[in-house]
């Protein structure tokens, strides 16, 4: 169960960096 949560913990943030990183190279180019 704790290896789960620290999955999910990982995809949360990968998501949130990739979608960070998105909103900056479209504020970039726009």
């Amino acid at each position: 169960m704790r290896k789960l949560g620290w999955f999910v913990l990982f995809w949360a943030g990968g998501v949130a960096a990739v979608t960070l990183l998105g909103l900056a190279i479209r504020a970039m180019i726009g």
